[in-house]
């Protein structure tokens, strides 16, 4: 473990944000070439060595070991991410950052992928990707000369769990769907109704434990506004803060005629307490409402009937659950955002699954309500899902591995979020791969920790799978 950590600390010395892996490409080309095996750096700085077999092994199938060197930086005012080093805690029991995030996602892949090669530990031959830009978009795995991925067998390192081992991840897919709406001029004072306090989380690896929406919650009150045959125009509507987290937070101001608002006050605090029951688990929500400043426009009425008509129907949550591994999520949407511009409203969402095709069709059935109320569908982008695979030799044979290092086996996982398995299995169908890595929790903040016990059984069960491929 001691090698790992002289590893994990060298590149520690290198600033790596995502975006700026200049540096750590050039340092790891020259670790290669000092090894003496043959070494590219690509265009995307995406770093490929190629390594003999061990003695004995050269007919043995050749093995990918593939990490990513780019992390996620955050860290005090004085912390310069594109200048100053990780400078790491050891307690001995586990290896935390001081001040900053620490980097093992996913340095301590990369970390562990040095140490194999310097062990001297017998393999077959191995060809290692260090891949760039993983945590802003993936475009190192994406950019990817699939040339290199012309080999049977993949082990990702970039794996936050040592009780489990990761055989799928979910793509993604973004839309927008756009209504054209012009705000007519109005002098009112509108009522506010905000509803904030949710827990929200990460749209992926969340998304099955049930969490409110607080947009959706939106739509809910909006449309019981319509039930009640209460007339209002919306003057303004915002909720969500980006793509992959839950919104936890919205607001509409409300332009009333007669005495709708004293109405709407009422729904909006019996749509409240029916929230409070429905969601047990949302302690902080909170549900508020006040008279705020001077309006100077709105959409029409007819406008905001098809916006609470698709906000309120638009799907949201898990839609499919895997029968392939332990009944997870497989299918899911989130509503993610609202946008208003000049003479436009947009809601955008997000979609994830373990199949392009399933997110396609799911996109296009809310594609079809939003025709209903006025909404252009527009597609904004897709990475691809990584499927598990039924017949998945190096799954048994990482398994068996575990279990005869450690009694038990590990729990079988696809996540519902994403993995750069997913633009290998793109580019090569047939490739078979695992995704394995040490226990890290709280990536991408100052109290991420690296648990050390699980370093030493990563590194076992790494050799011993290599030892194992025939």
């Amino acid at each position: 473990m001691d090698r790992i950590l002289q590893e994990f600390a060298s590149l520690n010395r290198i600033p790596r944000p995502s975006g700026h892996e200049a540096e750590v490409a050039a340092y790891l080309a020259q670790w290669g070439r000092d090894m003496g095996y043959k070494v590219v750096t690509d265009e995307k700085l995406n770093v490929i060595f190629e390594v003999p077999p061990s003695e004995g092994r050269e007919n043995v199938a050749c093995t990918i070991l593939q990490a990513h060197t780019d992390m996620v930086c955050v860290g005090g005012s004085d912390y310069d991410p594109l200048k100053d080093p990780i400078v790491t805690v050891n307690d001995g029991k586990t290896l935390k950052a001081s001040g900053t995030s620490l980097g093992a996602d996913d340095g301590i892949g990369v970390s562990v992928i040095l140490d194999f090669l310097k062990s001297g530990q017998p393999h077959g031959p191995l060809r290692v990707i260090f891949t760039a830009d993983e945590e802003e978009g993936m475009s190192g795995a994406a950019s990817l000369d699939e040339a290199y991925l012309q080999a049977p067998y993949l082990i990702n390192l970039d794996w936050e769990d040592i009780n489990s081992l990761c055989l799928g991840c979910a793509g993604f897919l973004t839309v927008e769907h756009k209504k054209f709406a012009v705000k007519t001029e109005v002098k009112a004072e509108p009522v506010r109704f905000s509803i904030a306090g949710l827990k929200g989380g990460h749209s992926g690896t969340e998304i099955g434990d049930g969490r409110a929406n607080a947009l959706k919650l939106m739509g809910i009150f909006l449309q019981r506004l319509l039930k009640e045959d209460i007339a209002f125009r919306i003057a303004s509507l915002s909720g969500g803060r980006a793509m992959n987290v839950i919104p936890y937070s919205s607001q509409v101001d409300i332009i009333f005629t007669d005495d709708g608002s004293s109405k709407a006050q009422a729904v909006f605090k019996s749509v409240a307490a029916k929230t409070a029951l429905a969601f047990p688990g949302e302690k902080g929500l909170t549900f508020n409402a006040s008279i705020t400043s001077l309006a100077e426009s709105a959409y029409s009425f007819d406008d905001t009937k098809d916006i609470v008509g698709f906000l309120s129907q638009c799907p949201h949550g898990v839609k499919e659950r895997s029968q392939v591994v332990n009944d997870e999520v497989s299918l899911s949407n989130n509503l993610a955002l609202v946008r208003e511009e000049e003479n436009s409203l947009s809601f955008w969402l997000s979609y994830r699954g373990d199949a392009d095709a399933k997110m396609t069709s799911f996109s296009e059935a809310t594609g079809i309500l939003g025709q209903k109320y006025g909404f252009k569908k527009i597609d904004r982008g897709m990475s691809p899902a990584w499927p598990p695979k039924e017949n998945n030799s190096l799954a048994s044979l990482a398994l068996k591995v575990y279990k005869d290092n450690n009694g038990i086996l590990p729990k079988i996982e696809s996540v519902h979020a994403g993995l750069e398995c997913s633009y290998f299995a793109l580019k090569n169908p047939e490739l078979e791969m695992i995704s394995i890595g040490p226990t890290v929790l709280w990536c991408h903040s100052v109290d991420e920790v690296l648990y050390l016990d699980s370093l030493v059984i990563l590194r076992r069960w790494l050799r011993d799978i290599l030892d194992a491929i025939k």
